[in-house]
């Protein structure tokens, strides 16, 4: 009896093929189930979930109130990680976002206080009876000043008559009228 003797190369193309199958499908598995994560370059922040709709200022779920800028903060720490230092976190109603630098000195997420922008309506509020609260403030931001020194930066809406720009001390003890973004 004769046996023919050769190599056969289906079976090892057809294993060729299911390898690179597996891979193909893996791939798009892993794509399709991922996170999409912003990119290395992008400053950490939060954003309300689409379904609350807009955020009023003077509104519950407000990040001007203490509670909810002490959750969004904690929040904020675990993003921020050691991306350098930090130099302004604006607040607005239903956002809330950072900027870093490498070169500058900055300060801790822990030097901000909770309830400086309310303090802060309140006090521009006994100065100014137009304004009528948080519903008249647009944003705060603190931010590192030109001394190097943080402090908070407060705009109210364009419908007050100005002066709509004040700054505060870190504690929102005090404002005054006035200041650069």
């Amino acid at each position: 009896m004769a046996s023919e003797s050769g190599f056969n190369p289906v079976p090892a193309i057809v294993h060729l093929l299911a390898i690179a199958a597996g891979l193909l499908l893996g791939l798009w598995a892993m794509d399709a189930i991922a996170p999409d994560l912003p990119p290395a370059d992008a400053e950490a922040g939060l954003i309300a979930p689409a379904e609350t709709g807009q955020v009023r200022a003077d509104d519950v779920n407000s990040l001007f109130r203490a509670g909810l800028l002490a959750e969004a903060l904690d929040a904020l720490d675990e993003q921020l990680g050691s991306s350098g230092a930090l130099i302004r976190v604006h607040v607005e109603p239903g956002r809330l976002t950072t900027e870093t630098s490498s070169s500058a000195r900055g300060f801790e997420l822990e030097a901000l206080d909770l309830a400086a922008p309310e303090r802060i309506i309140e006090l521009i509020a006994a100065e100014r009876p137009e304004v009528r609260g948080l519903e008249d403030a647009v944003f705060f931001d603190f931010r590192v000043n030109a001394g190097e020194r943080p402090g908070w930066y407060v705009q109210l809406a364009s419908a007050i008559a100005p002066p709509r720009t004040y700054v505060a001390p870190p504690d929102g003890s005090r404002v005054r009228a006035g200041g650069t973004p």
